[in-house]
């Protein structure tokens, strides 16, 4: 089984200030789970490579990295790029998918994958939403597992989740298959709402960690930011 965990940024130092970026990075890291590729494309033309800058310094010192420079018009056309390069031109089997200014749990990645292993094709997480707020760090946490009547509802649940602008799944705590992302020409909507088409589909299996794996940041500059810095 061929995995690799996804990393794609353009300007990055003008969206994400770099103690962000360096606490996302070292998160990955330190993940327990080693068995992974890292794919990096950068979509400003630039040739920055991040990992590369952390091999040279002695990290990710097992896993493989290639890195793809392609322009692209903003962050969903990379996505919709990235992906389907990923899994038609590389043949990988499964993407652990990361917003470079995240932070992870150390045992994301293992748990996720026990799940794929497990044959589920979408692997999930709780998680927390923190943000800083006029000097203030403000964080919530949000439970996705629990109990549900049928396999329906559970399907419905998530979908909604990943719809509500107030409350949304964030796509960097997916870890998922070929069988489950959309290999479409173009994409004009954010890929979590693709996501959806496949997840009420009972031809694909989800499963969400009763584990808080996620630390997702809010900020202002962010590509989907929907909160517009107000305390969530």
């Amino acid at each position: 089984m061929k995995v690799c965990c996804v990393i794609y940024h353009s300007e990055i130092y003008k969206t994400y200030k770099k103690e962000w970026v360096l606490e996302c990075l070292m998160s990955i890291n330190l993940q327990t789970y080693k068995k992974y590729d890292i794919i990096e494309m950068c979509y400003d033309n630039s040739n920055f490579s991040l990992i590369k800058m952390l091999k040279d310094e002695g990290l990710f010192k097992e896993n493989k990295l290639i890195f793809i420079n392609k322009k692209c018009v903003d962050n969903i056309e990379s996505e919709n790029y990235v992906f389907n390069y990923i899994f038609n031109k590389l043949n990988y089997d499964i993407c652990i998918n990361i917003n470079i200014d995240d932070i992870y749990n150390n045992d994301r990645f293992m748990l996720q994958m026990r799940k794929i292993e497990e044959g589920y094709d979408i692997v999930s997480s709780d998680y927390k939403i923190f943000q800083n707020h006029e000097g203030e760090k403000h964080e919530r946490e949000v439970k996705i597992s629990k109990e549900f009547k049928n396999e329906y509802d559970e399907r419905l649940f998530y979908t909604k989740m990943i719809t509500d602008r107030r409350v949304i799944i964030p796509f960097s705590c997916f870890t998922f298959n070929k069988k489950s992302w959309n290999l479409i020409e173009k994409v004009v909507y954010p890929e979590q709402l693709y996501l959806c088409k496949n997840i009420l589909s009972k031809k694909i299996r989800i499963h969400t960690c009763n584990k808080y794996l996620l630390h997702h940041r809010i900020h202002n500059k962010q590509y989907s930011n929907i909160y517009k810095n107000k305390i969530i």
